[in-house]
């Protein structure tokens, strides 16, 4: 039920991001919450949590089916088998590291689907800009923010997770 409560509140930021997605540019929250969550959890919760945010942001949006669920996958997997090395704890500027490799394998994961199967043009010199740095700089920055508020609701005794 617990992991249930947490896939919903990803469900509701992702809900709210692309609802005011025409209007302003919100970061990936949904993705850094998953992020988060396979850090805390490990690497097979963490892909299973990225895998279903995935598949719901992909039914949510509706251009194909599969495409955030992978990437999601991807990135939550390789920062919960970080995690699993104890490479992050304790430590911000690992954790920083990790997250913002992981936001490269996302943004890389999905540029790369939406190119096999739709041939948008897009090559990889026009994402790879000053852009797409500071995108992904700011969202690692947002996810070591919202890292050490979420840590305490996952501690053993803590508000989400009570056992």
């Amino acid at each position: 039920m617990k992991h249930l409560y947490f896939l919903l509140a990803i469900v509701m930021v992702n809900i709210v991001r692309i609802g005011l997605g025409p209007y302003i540019e919100l970061p990936e929250l949904g993705l850094l919450l998953v992020l988060i969550y396979s850090v805390m959890m490990g690497r097979v919760a963490g892909g299973t949590m990225g895998l279903a945010v995935g598949l719901i942001q992909d039914i949510m949006i509706g251009r194909a089916i599969g495409f955030f669920a992978i990437s999601y996958l991807l990135a939550a997997y390789l920062i919960g088998y970080l995690s699993l090395y104890k490479a992050i704890y304790g430590n911000l500027l690992n954790l920083f590291l990790a997250i913002f490799f992981s936001n490269i394998i996302f943004e890389l994961t999905y540029w790369a689907l939406m190119e096999l199967f739709y041939e948008t043009g897009i090559t990889f010199a026009n994402i790879a800009k000053l852009e797409f740095w500071a995108i992904i700089l700011l969202q690692s920055l947002i996810g070591i923010i919202l890292y050490s508020y979420i840590k305490p609701l996952f501690k053993k005794g803590g508000y989400l997770f009570k056992y």
